[in-house]
């Protein structure tokens, strides 16, 4: 399946199920499950993360591949280095 195919499926499946969903109560959902994830990594939590992306996306008005695709675009002109606070990479200028 496509991601086109698949997002219109996740979006017809969240309106019929979630008809009140705003942007604030899809961001709130999105926080749980990425904290979910964060405990419990694996492809379902992962997957929950994905579809409220795309609901969150929906509710404000932009295309979530089109935004990744473009960031991908300005990440790969950034310099990197982890930080050892955290242990993760972060940006730190523009090349």
């Amino acid at each position: 399946m496509q991601f086109e195919q698949f997002r219109h499926e996740v979006l017809a499946w969240q309106r019929v199920t979630f008809p009140n969903s705003t942007a604030a109560t899809v961001l709130s959902h999105l926080k749980e499950e990425a904290e979910e994830l964060g405990d419990t990594p694996g492809a379902e939590e992962a997957a929950d993360v994905l579809m409220l992306l795309i609901a969150l996306a929906d509710k404000m008005g932009f295309d979530l591949l089109a935004a990744a695709q473009d960031k991908l675009e300005i990440n790969k002109h950034r310099e990197w280095t982890t930080t050892a606070a955290e242990g993760h990479t972060k940006h730190t200028a523009v090349l």
